[in-house]
């Protein structure tokens, strides 16, 4: 008797190849290598996420900082500069922050020293004008004959800085991710074989009587695909409680929900995660009924 392709699945009830085999085992692993990957994609897009908020703020950003020069007065140096940046193309807004704005933003750095003697410089916070190019170099020259100790920063250090740093973290998570890939899918080779192995009997009847490489990894990769799919949604769901848990932690509390239910691209891509655990798991597993059959011969 020949059992082709075509063959009657055999009942749910009553399968081939009963549960066993380290099957367990590999749904624990597996929910495991599914919460890893959930948070390390979470991660990856979500410090892309920043990245780009950040490049947007300082995109429209600029400043200028004048510092003092003997001989010439702060106030013409900074008359001047805002006569030349009000006639600037390119220039939406300017406005020179006041000395205590200036020490707040020290202060990070200084901490609660006394900055009264300290000769801080004047900052001019600069809205820049999408609508027009802003000639840089030709500001920095009119800027330098009004304004000597003027310096014009458009950000474009830090822009860089931010995109670098952000491509770096998004290959680095990217990478991890194949590593938890290949980890999954050698696990699955493992406990593939193991069943395999435990159900050598049923194996070695079914290729006797002349079920097919495809028929015999049929009963396998279905089983697994379940298999990688629970174990996808587990990890997905410890992934949630656990970004949940961790904003609590961190004192934002109940806004983990409202932030994750606003960044929807987040969610679908997690929710890729155990169909990909499925899918791994099912190819995997079809793969190594393959190799087993082959080996036998």
């Amino acid at each position: 008797m020949v059992v082709s392709d075509s063959a009657r699945r055999p009942d749910r009830a009553s399968p081939l190849f009963p549960r066993g085999g380290g099957e367990g085992a590999l749904l624990g692993v597996m929910a495991i290598m599914s919460f890893l990957a959930c948070v390390t994609l979470a991660f990856a897009l979500g410090a892309t996420r920043l990245a780009h908020i950040w490049e947007r703020g300082l995109s429209g950003q600029a400043t200028v900082q004048i510092a003092d020069v003997a001989g010439i007065a702060m106030e013409a140096q900074v008359a001047g500069a805002m006569q030349v940046l009000g006639a600037t193309p390119g220039i939406g807004a300017a406005r020179v922050m006041t000395r205590e704005e200036s020490e707040d933003l020290l202060r990070p750095w200084l901490g609660d020293a006394d900055l009264g003697a300290v000769p801080v410089p004047v900052l001019i916070a600069i809205t820049l004008d999408p609508g027009a190019p802003l000639d840089v170099e030709g500001l920095r020259g009119r800027l330098a004959q009004v304004a000597p100790g003027a310096t014009f920063d458009d950000h474009s250090r830090w822009n860089q800085g931010l995109t670098s740093a952000s491509s770096a973290i998004s290959w680095a998570a990217y990478a991890v991710l194949l590593l938890i890939a290949a980890a999954a899918a050698a696990s699955v080779v493992f406990a593939a074989r193991a069943a395999l192995q435990a159900h050598r009997d049923v194996v070695d009847v079914l290729h006797l009587t002349g079920a097919t490489a495809s028929f015999i990894g049929r009963q396998v990769q279905w089983r697994f695909f379940v298999l990688g799919g629970g174990a996808g949604l587990a990890g997905l769901a410890f992934a949630v409680v656990f970004a949940i848990g961790f904003s609590v932690l961190v004192g934002t509390g109940g806004s983990a929900l409202t932030s994750l239910a606003a960044n929807w691209d987040v969610v679908l891509w997690l929710l890729l995660v155990p169909v990909a655990a499925a899918v791994i798991a099912m190819a995997t597993a079809r793969f190594t009924v393959r190799r087993f059959l082959a080996e036998a011969n």
